[in-house]
C-alpha cells in the first residue's frame, strides 16, 4: 500500500489521523446500525475501509521510524494530515431505518 501521498510528518499530523480514523470507525459502527440491506452495508462501507487502510498505513509508516529521522522531513502543519478528495461524507448519526 502506498502512502506516499499523504505521509505523517509531526506528532500532531499523527494525532490528527488518529481522530480520523476513530471517526471513520464510529461513521462505520453508526452504519451497521442503520443499513439493514448487506450488498448495501458493503457498498457504502467499503470507501470508509479503504481510507481507514491507508489512513494506518500512514500510521505505521510514521512510527516504523525512529525520531531522528523525522525532524526537517516535510511539513509541520498542525492541522494534520492530508486526506483523499474522494473520503465519504455522509453523516450516519442522523440516517433513519
Amino acid at each position: 500500500m502506498n502512502t506516499d501521498d499523504s505521509p505523517i510528518t509531526t506528532d500532531a499530523e499523527l494525532e490528527a489521523t488518529l481522530e480520523r480514523i476513530r471517526h471513520f470507525q464510529n461513521q462505520l459502527v453508526k452504519l451497521r446500525q442503520v443499513e439493514t440491506d448487506p450488498d448495501s452495508y458493503r457498498l457504502s462501507a467499503s470507501g470508509f475501509l479503504v481510507e481507514v487502510d491507508r489512513m494506518q498505513a500512514a500510521v505505521r509508516a510514521y512510527l516504523s521510524r525512529p525520531t531522528d529521522q523525522l525532524r526537517g522531513s516535510g511539513s509541520t502543519s498542525p492541522r494534520g494530515v492530508r486526506l483523499m478528495r474522494s473520503s465519504p461524507r455522509r453523516n450516519f448519526s442522523q440516517a433513519s431505518a
